[in-house]
This record gives structure tokens, C-alpha cells and sequence, in this order.
């Protein structure tokens, strides 16, 4: 039996932190947060699933030398992690053979390996046939990383507490953006430690509401900024240029990094707009004799 799954980029609308735990356990250091989080249609990375004695990872596509250059170790990867997780949960003594087509920027606050993780999860339920409730299984992403749980459940969500509270998003329409990286890894850990050190945490407890329409939508989120914008601009500054090149771009409705970057992105009203501006992106940076990853997209609304 073999199967295939898509594993979308996750796409922080908003991004609220609050200041560090100071509580002795497990959340010593995490950083409680507030964020609307949705998913790309069909931008993401692919993986394929084949029954195995043991499980074992193969890489290909565009980003991947990076990622393999990133670990000195496949063990070290979030879906051979979420593989092993699952078999031991499970008592399963097989495996399976896993490629990854990596079509995602590495450490590029999309949700590339959290996404893998949650697909891996998924899939090899399916492929071995466990039978595992969802909190089960959402107990184990959780441990694998703070994304896990919502890319499991691959639909618009408010995320909360320290990523493990989700909730229904809000009615809205589907959102044509520009996706960008200008292919410099931001990793998460820096960003926070630099959050930190800036000191300028949010209490806020945003209210999110329905929208009919684009224009509602960014009215909503331009009061909901990324709060880690500038810790990431401040250790990246290729993050802070492209957000001013976005911000220039015709018909751009709203420019906002997601999660802890480098990816940026524009709201447009169609995605025609957003593909126009693809081509106006790749136009500066090639002037610039700048590398830049742009790709017009689609997110799922709810």
C-alpha cells in the first residue's frame, strides 16, 4: 500500500506573544500567544508513504539540499521524529518508507516541517491502520512541536496558550496573496531570544469576527500585527527590505510576516493581482541581482 499527502504552508494572519513563563514545568521559557492561522490550497510540500521494516526518509525537490544539509542526522527530522512517535505510542514494530518532495523555503515561518510532521501523522494512521483518537494524536504533535496540532487539523484556526488551544476561526473568504522569502533561514529560536531581549510584550486578547468580504478582513487584522516583525528584522535585515518591496507592489491591501519569518506576504483582492505581482516582485530582485522565492497562492477561507 502506498499514499501520498499534501502538506499546505501555514500562513500566521496575526501573531500576538506575551512575555516568557516563568512557571517551573515543561512551558519554562514558551511564550504564550494569540494567533489566526490558515492554510495554502496548493502550496505546500508533498510526501509519499510506503509500507517498510523500519522507517527511512528520502528527500528531493527544490529546498532540498538544504534541509538535509541543515541536520547532521535524518533522525534529527520532524517526520522521522513524528514517525518514531507514533510507533512507539503504538507498539508498531514496522515502519515505512517516506519521501519528501520539499518544496518549501527551510526555517521560513510557514509551517514547512510542523506541516511534514502532522502530514506523517496523518498518513501513517491510515497506512497501518491504527486506531488512535484525534486527542491522542494531538498530544503527540504537541510534543513534536507547538504547530503540530493545528497543521493536524488543517483548517483555519485561532491558536492559543502556547499553541495547543484551538478554536474555530471566524467566517472568511478566500485570501489571494503573494508568498515571499528572500532565502535567508530565520530560526525560530533566535527570534524569540531577540523578542525577548527587545522586552515590548502584548497582553492583547484580540476580538475576531466574521468577514464577508477582503477588505473587512484586513480592516480586522490591520489592529492584529506579528509582534515578532521586528526581533526578526533586527537579525535579518534581507526580512525587513522585503517587507518594504511588498509594501510597494500595486494593489497590495496588507503586508505582514508570518510566524517568526522570513517569509513575508501581500493580500491582494484576486489572484491575478497577486500573480502580476509575482513577476513585479522577481523584476526588483533580479535588478537588485537579489535571489528571491515568490509564489502566488491561495488561502483557504472558513
Amino acid at each position: 500500500m502506498a499514499l501520498t499527502r499534501f502538506a499546505p504552508a501555514k500562513i500566521n494572519l496575526s501573531l500576538l506573544v506575551g512575555a516568557p513563563s516563568r512557571e517551573i514545568g515543561a512551558r519554562f521559557g514558551h511564550h504564550p500567544l494569540n494567533s489566526l492561522v490558515c492554510f495554502c490550497r496548493e502550496l505546500g510540500d508533498e510526501l509519499h508513504f510506503e509500507n517498510a521494516d523500519d522507517s527511512s526518509l528520502k528527500v528531493r525537490g527544490e529546498f532540498a539540499d538544504e534541509l538535509v544539509n541543515q541536520s547532521d542526522s535524518v533522525e534529527n527530522n520532524l517526520i522521522i521524529k513524528a514517525a518514531r512517535a507514533l510507533q512507539n505510542h503504538c507498539g508498531i514494530a514496522f515502519g515505512a518508507k517516506i519521501t519528501l518532495v520539499k518544496n518549501l523555503p527551510i526555517a521560513s515561518g510557514i509551517g514547512g516541517g510542523s506541516a511534514d510532521a502532522a502530514a506523517t501523522l496523518n498518513a501513517l494512521v491510515e497506512l497501518w491502520d491504527l486506531k488512535i483518537t484525534t486527542s491522542d494524536l494531538a498530544k503527540i504533535g504537541e510534543k513534536l512541536g507547538s504547530d503540530v496540532p493545528i497543521c493536524l487539523q488543517n483548517k483555519p484556526a485561532i491558536m492559543s496558550g502556547f499553541g495547543e488551544k484551538l478554536e474555530a476561526a471566524p467566517k472568511f473568504p478566500d485570501i489571494p496573496i503573494l508568498l515571499a522569502n528572500p532565502l535567508v533561514a530565520c530560526p525560530t529560536a533566535a527570534v524569540y531570544q531577540e523578542y525577548d531581549c527587545q522586552n515590548k510584550f502584548t497582553a492583547n486578547h484580540p476580538a475576531f469576527h466574521a468577514c464577508e468580504n477582503i477588505d473587512e478582513l484586513v480592516e480586522m487584522l490591520s489592529l492584529m500585527p506579528n509582534n515578532l516583525e521586528p526581533a526578526a528584522f533586527a537579525l535579518h535585515p534581507p526580512v525587513s527590505q522585503l517587507m518594504s518591496e511588498l509594501s510597494g507592489l500595486c494593489g497590495q491591501k496588507l503586508v505582514r510576516m508570518s510566524g517568526s519569518g522570513a517569509s513575508c506576504f501581500a493580500v491582494f483582492e484576486t489572484k491575478a493581482a497577486a500573480e502580476r505581482a509575482e513577476a513585479e516582485l522577481e523584476r526588483i530582485y533580479e535588478r537588485k541581482n537579489q535571489k528571491i522565492w515568490a509564489r502566488a497562492a491561495v488561502i483557504g477561507g472558513n
